[in-house]
């Protein structure tokens, strides 16, 4: 039951009317002259009716644990003890359900606000996620592109580089043979063969055809006579090899296991070497120039003809270290897969 009073209230609840003039009393008013006025609900005194004023207390619409309480003070004042225990009993009841909606609405409060940022950092993560999963899949994809293009640049270089090399290696080989016996002997059937062809055309009475082929004749006479001066001049550079003192001192490490070779002594057999055929390290450097100083050693001995166990020691290496820089330096060279004893064969006729 809802009553409003301005000026003047008759109450149906005389309770509320004493507390509500000891209230005006207590200002210095009264119910004649005040411009005050309140609003007040009467309630059963069951637990149901207590939830609905709580509820409408908890909404802010309504309050009624007070004015049980100032009940509960008045009928105390009165000495109306068995009333007033009733009120206080009626005030803690209100409070405690007050208490209960009051903490229920504050966890689910809690709890949305909790949700909600629970919820807001959920998508941030996975903002950050997926922004994550996005930046990977893009240098992933920039990281595939980027191996394609280098892969292929490094196979057309390989392959560049690998036919360059094969060039290079078709030019010595030509030079060595023309400058070998077999192509003396080629030439010579060729001499032979023109011989023959010059006598034909002298009997047909050709004179210039005869002319022809002999001048073809003197040409490879002549070439043979240069490759045969050339063969004698390497001939005694390799005798001046034999005879230096620093080719007898690495034949001598093959009888004393003590030898080593000093950095000076590495240069004089460079240099006695790279005289006696034709500048035999910087060859070696055309066909491949990532070749090491100990590749290069080991090179230096093969091309003197001594023993791979005495190159171990020389180079202050292990036979099986030896056996497998030759092997190596065989791919470097010829991009193929070989034997050790394929590389010494190439370098004694490089």
């Amino acid at each position: 039951m809802e009553i409003k009073c301005k000026w003047r209230v008759k109450m149906e609840n005389n309770s509320v009317d004493i507390m509500w003039k000891k209230y005006l009393k207590s200002i210095g008013e009264n119910e004649e002259d005040t411009n005050l006025s309140y609003t007040s609900w009467y309630f059963g005194g069951d637990k149901q009716i207590a939830d609905e004023l709580a509820e409408l207390t908890i909404k802010g619409d309504k309050r009624a644990t007070t004015s049980l309480h100032y009940l509960y003070e008045i009928e105390k004042e009165r000495g109306n003890y068995e009333e007033g225990l009733a009120y206080l009993e009626k005030y803690t009841e209100c409070s405690d359900s007050i208490y209960d909606i009051s903490n229920t609405e504050s966890l689910r409060k809690i709890k949305a606000l909790y949700d909600y940022q629970h919820i807001e950092k959920e998508k941030e993560y996975l903002r950050k996620k997926n922004a994550e999963q996005q930046a990977w899949i893009i240098f992933i994809v920039i990281a595939i592109v980027l191996g394609v293009i280098i892969l292929i640049r490094y196979n057309r270089n390989r392959k560049a580089m690998i036919r360059e090399q094969e060039k290079k290696l078709h030019e010595i080989n030509e030079q060595q043979y023309r400058k070998s016996q077999l192509y003396i002997e080629e030439n010579k059937k060729k001499i032979e063969e023109l011989k023959e062809k010059v006598k034909l055309f002298e009997q047909e009475n050709n004179d210039l055809q005869q002319k022809l082929l002999l001048a073809k004749k003197e040409k490879l006479e002549q070439t043979n006579q240069a490759i045969e001066t050339s063969q004698r001049e390497q001939a005694l550079l390799e005798e001046a090899l034999r005879r230096s003192d620093i080719y007898a001192y690495c034949y001598r490490a093959i009888e004393d296991s003590s030898i080593r070779l000093t950095e000076t002594e590495w240069k004089e057999l460079e240099n006695i070497i790279n005289d006696t055929y034709d500048n035999f390290t910087n060859k070696l450097f055309i066909l491949h120039p990532s070749i090491t100083k100990m590749e290069l050693r080991i090179c230096l001995l093969l091309k003197i003809k001594i023993p791979v166990s005495t190159i171990s020691q020389l180079v202050c290496r292990t036979q099986s270290a030896v056996s497998m820089s030759r092997k190596q330096l065989y791919k470097k060279i010829f991009n193929k897969e070989g034997t050790p004893a394929n590389l010494d064969d190439f370098i004694v006729s490089f």
